[in-house]
């Protein structure tokens, strides 16, 4: 019986593909990055100048003031996507679905190019396609990156095989193979790592010897993209002003001796998400892990050196399960938080580290289909295999509908990860169901009650909903959490200044600057309201005290000049407000007094220059 061609194996992992992720289409952006990177972000993504900005700023350049993911590529392909799909979801699903399956195309010609074995580089692609693990990566837009990632890798390295078994078109292949690691390295940051595939194919699967590889004449093979990783370096070093800038951001998390200590929990998580594919999550707390306790430490230390011998053993008896070991061991590297990141377990970092696993399996599959006598049944338990993935694929995939299913799972297999109440609170309150956000923002504040963000944004529900007594308590609440910060007083002056108890919100104002009396801000808010008491020398005693501590105080300056507009006292009213509007352009209520009172004065001349001035 004729084997089906290579074509027809290729449009039967995009059928499968297809089957599977289908239903990807119809999900909706989630509030995990697509906002920040998508929704909000059109006014970027609709310039099409931004392809080439994108190469100079960091990826959230647009909503968050500082950040190290440099990824131009990445935000490349959403600009593209912003001009055929402006905010249409189903169009960037569409795009990462389109990406997985050229990926898959990829992983299978490179399988079949190392082992010669159409069924084995088929099933173990689709294995690779159809792992749940990858729904991480393919069902969320904000995921792509990965996708990318696994394409120009294993673009990277189809074409450096060529390279080295072809005698023509060498120097294409070589410039090929470069240019696939520059894409790679500028879509994510953990590309740097997978340079070492290179020496470690010749090694282990042209059995080059290790002295022959460190040689001048074989590095001169792999210089193009050492120049492209230098050059990458110093592009960085450009846009941020330091190589990477992890440590300064995420390093304080966890310190630097406990992360290597981590290191054998992080590798039996990965392999374990690898290996037993089942509660998928977006949130993996850390203090949450199994790994972290007896005996699970032991099993971690001990599933980690396993790894090791495994790949020690088959670099003697069999280098290309060696090196589908070696792969996903380089890939691991960027997710066992050495270098530190914000959230240290995502599954969707393995994504490329996959592929190696998918090598490693097609090695062992083919050594073991050689010593068992009945193909067939062998073919029939692969296939079986690749549909319950297919499967658990599918049953995965709905958690990634829209941002209700998402967090909510995410909460079911991790109730006591905080994280996910509050994004699901922050659904919730854009949804405008309140209820459901302040008992969402209750049990965040119970997990974390010294995070001040779930204690403002509980007042701020509260006092959108009315609760204004409510949204009070929450700010006596931050105030008890950071005394010293003297916004909370204000907030909370200001919220019994709403239902009208004055003298609750003098007594904070008073409480506040007897914890500092150099609280600026509560000085003036405290002359505001005695102002609006009718008790104006006080009041001028608590504006004059501000620009004690801060002669440039703006508002105070202003606060001073109304006062004494109101008072009579025109000479020190237009000196005051004078002092007011030379920090920046005043409201026309401020310019229309001022004029006002130059011309009471007699001092039509100056008058004239102020409203010329300010257009007024």
């Amino acid at each position: 019986m004729r084997s089906p061609s290579k074509g027809l194996l290729l449009v039967l992992i995009i059928v499968c593909i297809a089957i599977v992720y289908a239903q990807a289409v119809r999900f909706e952006f989630v509030t995990y990055d697509d906002i920040d990177l998508v929704v909000q972000n059109t006014t970027y993504l609709s310039d099409l100048s931004n392809l080439f900005t994108s190469f100079t700023t960091h990826i959230f350049s647009s909503h968050r003031a500082e950040g190290v993911y440099y990824r131009p590529i990445l935000m490349v392909t959403y600009i593209l996507d912003y001009q055929l799909w402006s905010l249409n979801p189903l169009g960037y699903h569409l795009t990462n679905i389109v990406l997985h399956c050229v990926t898959a195309i990829l992983v299978f010609l490179l399988i079949n190019q190392i082992i010669q074995n159409n069924f084995l580089a088929l099933s173990t692609s689709l294995l690779f396609a159809l792992h749940p693990i990858q729904t991480e990566s393919v069902a969320w837009v904000a995921g792509r990156n990965d996708v990318l990632l696994g394409i120009f890798i294993v673009l990277m390295m189809v074409f450096y095989t060529r390279y080295r078994a072809s005698e023509r078109n060498r120097t294409l292949y070589v410039s090929l193979t470069a240019l696939s690691y520059t894409l790679a390295i500028f879509t994510k940051e953990s590309g740097v790592f997978y340079i070492f595939l290179l020496p470690l194919y010749d090694m282990c699967v042209l059995h080059i010897p290790l002295r022959q590889v460190v040689s001048l004449r074989s590095f001169l093979k792999y210089l193009w993209v050492v120049i492209v990783l230098i050059g990458y370096f110093l592009i960085r070093l450009v846009v941020f002003e330091e190589f990477l800038g992890a440590e300064r951001l995420y390093g304080g998390y966890i310190a630097f001796w406990d992360r290597i200590l981590m290191i054998p929990i992080m590798v039996s998580v990965h392999l374990a998400f690898l290996v037993f594919p089942v509660h998928l999550s977006v949130t993996h707390p850390l203090d949450q892990l199994i790994w972290i306790r007896q005996p699970w430490v032991t099993l971690a230390v001990a599933f980690t050196l396993l790894l090791l011998v495994a790949i020690w053993w088959t670099w003697s008896r069999d280098r290309i399960f060696c090196y589908g070991l070696l792969w996903l061991t380089v890939g691991l590297l960027p997710a066992l938080n050495i270098i530190p990141v914000a959230v240290p377990i995502l599954e969707h970092r393995l994504y490329v580290p996959m592929v190696g696993f998918a090598i490693a399996l097609s090695r062992g599959l083919l050594l073991l289909s050689e010593s068992l006598s009945k193909v067939k049944v062998f073919r029939f338990v692969t296939a079986v295999v690749i549909l319950v993935l297919a499967l658990l694929s599918y049953q995965r995939l709905p958690v990634w509908q829209n941002s209700i299913s998402l967090w909510t799972d995410a909460i079911s297999k991790e109730p006591m990860g905080s994280r996910s109440y509050l994004n699901l609170a922050g659904t919730y309150f854009d949804l405008q169901q309140y209820d459901k956000t302040i008992e969402l923002l209750k049990k965040y504040i119970e997990l974390k009650p010294d995070d001040s963000f779930g204690y403002s944004k509980l007042r701020q529900t509260y006092y959108l909903v009315g609760q204004y007594e409510q949204a009070a308590l929450v700010c006596r609440q931050m105030i008890t959490l950071n005394p010293r910060n003297q916004h909370r007083y204000i907030e909370a002056a200001k919220l019994y200044e709403q239902f009208n108890l004055v003298d609750s919100a003098l007594a904070l104002y008073n409480e506040a600057l007897n914890v500092d009396s150099t609280f600026v801000d509560v000085h003036y808010h405290r002359g505001a309201l005695l102002e609006r008491q009718g008790d104006f020398s006080n009041a001028e005693r608590a504006y004059r005290a501000a620009l004690r501590l801060n002669p440039g105080h703006t508002v105070s300056h202003i606060a001073l000049g109304k006062l004494y507009a109101q008072r009579g006292d025109l000479q020190q009213a237009i000196l005051s407000l004078e002092l007011g509007i030379r920090s920046g352009k005043p409201s026309q209520e401020i310019v229309q007094l001022l004029g006002s009172l130059y011309v009471r004065m007699g001092q039509h001349q100056k008058a004239q220059e102020l409203f010329q001035r300010y257009r007024f």
